[in-house]
């Protein structure tokens, strides 16, 4: 029972406090109360082993991490080994299941107390600067055909739209503060018939883009691996 109570204060009150008042929270300041949970589960899965309460400590730490998972949204690889974690402990006996955990735990503080993507590229001033050479690029060259054409000409307000937008995806993908409210890809694109071709092209460009911002090649890499998860939603559309 004390292990029970223990994840709920944990873990289960962190999802409370992240909906406090109906705010979003930041995903920094979730980031931070994740790895903070994660750190006090630990600090008390180690005092019940030292109790040789190996069960306790097994279901202190399987409560903990069932509760954190789903908030871990904006980490999904995160989130999957997590649950892949809690999926192999299940199947073994509470003193080597909680090595299992007590890993995943740790997995989770590292992580979550990793410095944001979205700092590492500079924050909004260098993303923004990163679109709006992206799209220029991409309007001045035929193979991408950003302007569909000609049937787009994004120009005055419609441009600065484009551009909010973008840069909001890219804080949503890179842990950044701001978010894109505005309706899915495959609605904004319905009817563009984006190509494979197409969206590779655009891929080049965003590197360039981010190359020109000195971004480093590790971090530019990783921004543009986790863009291409929309590819599906929008080659094709």
């Amino acid at each position: 029972m004390r292990a029970i109570a223990a994840a709920v204060l944990a873990a289960g009150g962190l999802g409370l406090a992240a909906r406090a008042d109906d705010h979003p929270v930041d995903r920094r300041v979730l980031d931070r109360r994740v790895s903070e949970a994660a750190y006090e589960t630990v600090v008390l899965g180690t005092k019940l082993w030292a109790e040789k309460d190996y069960e306790g400590c097994f279901r202190l730490y399987q409560g903990s991490l069932t509760a954190l998972r789903p908030l871990l949204g904006h980490r999904p690889g995160l989130a999957t080994a997590v649950g892949r974690s809690l999926d192999a402990a299940a199947e073994l006996p509470p003193e080597k299941g909680a090595f299992v955990l007590r890993e995943a735990l740790d997995g989770v503080q590292q992580a979550a107390s990793v410095k944001a993507l979205w700092d590492k590229l500079g924050g909004e001033k260098v993303v923004r600067a990163v679109v709006k050479d992206f799209v220029d690029a991409g309007l001045k060259d035929p193979k991408a055909d950003l302007s569909r054409g000609g049937k787009y000409k994004w120009e005055g307000k419609d441009r600065e739209r484009l551009e909010q937008a973008m840069v909001e995806v890219l804080s949503d993908y890179t842990n950044g503060p701001l978010r894109y409210t505005g309706p899915g890809p495959e609605v904004v694109l319905a009817g563009t018939k984006i190509t494979d071709e197409e969206f590779r092209v655009m891929g080049g460009h965003l590197a360039a883009a981010l190359k020109a911002a000195k971004v480093g090649d590790k971090d530019a890499t990783e921004v543009i691996e986790r863009l291409g998860q929309l590819k599906p939603f929008i080659v094709g559309k």
